[in-house]
């Protein structure tokens, strides 16, 4: 049987106030409740929202639970951040002022009536066609072709900006802009279903654009592209069904980042397990690997918002 024991109050800790050496202590992790039970081990465990509970015996003392948790507070302060921004960014509102992402840019959204159904993206800063041509991966195509192709996916003018140089460590660093969300019906689920909508549409075009640039280096032949939502992946390679799935919510994500997962998942209809062959087949179609995956990784924007 399980009962709370009380609260930890870690704000008023000296010793933590020592540990944190000026940081700030996130609220949610103030005071955390103390959960006794007949366990014999004592733990703590981070929630969605990033708030915490210790987990411990009937029989640990307070000295006890107050060692295991400083011995863990680098543990506990780190995954509580992770866990709060995840949390508040899965619960984004479709309200003007709201963040969200697109391209690896960070847009304060406005929402305005209108008859017709429109997402209108406007960064706020810009590349030149020479720019773009000298970050993109597409080597064998010349300059003035590369430029075209970028330019034909967009349909957005010069306004992308590719990230190849990895400059992005969290989404606070990303380049920023508006964007208009004009629609007939301003209720919250119908605008969010207009973002989503735009992310597939995004998504389907980098796909229809370099889909058989990589499939003509790789020699293979995918029968069938799918843009779907998923929650903890990336995107889907199914072999036997020459299937390739990518998630929606890539199109959040720098060009680079998109780019690196439809170039692996087509990657996998020639060797199927993550093995130093694979990779190098990977690295003989796309360049930067180490970048994009590490783009792909720590750039901060979630796998999904809505």
């Amino acid at each position: 049987m399980k009962r709370q024991a009380g609260t930890y109050k870690l704000k008023d800790n000296l010793k933590v106030s020592e540990m944190l050496n000026g940081n700030v202590l996130p609220e949610v992790l103030y005071e955390i409740p103390i959960i006794k039970s007949r366990k014999r081990t004592t733990s703590l465990k981070v929630l969605d929202d990033g708030s915490a509970k210790i987990l411990a015996s009937y029989y640990a003392t307070n000295n006890d639970i107050e060692k295991f948790v400083i011995n863990n507070l680098s543990w506990l302060i780190k995954n509580s951040k992770i866990k709060e921004e995840k949390y508040h960014k899965s619960n984004v509102k479709m309200q003007d002022g709201e963040t969200v992402f697109f391209l690896g840019y960070k847009y304060t959204l406005k929402i305005m009536s209108g008859e017709d159904k429109r997402v209108l993206w406007r960064p706020s800063t810009k590349l030149s066609r020479a720019e773009i041509s000298s970050l993109t991966s597409l080597n064998t195509l010349t300059e003035n072709e590369t430029a075209d192709v970028i330019f034909d996916f967009l349909s957005l003018d010069n306004t992308i900006n590719l990230e190849y140089r990895f400059k992005l460590k969290t989404y606070e660093d990303a380049p920023t802009g508006e964007v208009v969300i004009i629609s007939p019906n301003l209720d919250e689920d119908y605008v969010k279903k207009l973002l989503i909508s735009e992310y597939e549409k995004t998504v389907e075009k980098v796909i229809n654009l370099l889909s058989k640039f990589y499939e003509k280096k790789l020699k293979v032949m995918v029968d069938k592209y799918i843009v779907k939502k998923y929650k903890a992946r990336f995107g889907q390679c199914e072999i036997k069904k020459k299937l390739v799935s990518l998630n929606a919510y890539l199109a959040m994500k720098p060009l680079a980042c998109i780019e690196l997962v439809l170039a692996h998942e087509i990657s996998h209809m020639v060797v199927f397990n993550h093995s130093k062959h694979f990779k190098n087949t990977l690295s003989d179609v796309i360049s930067h690997n180490k970048g994009r995956e590490y783009l792909l990784k720590k750039h901060s924007s979630p796998n999904y918002l809505i």
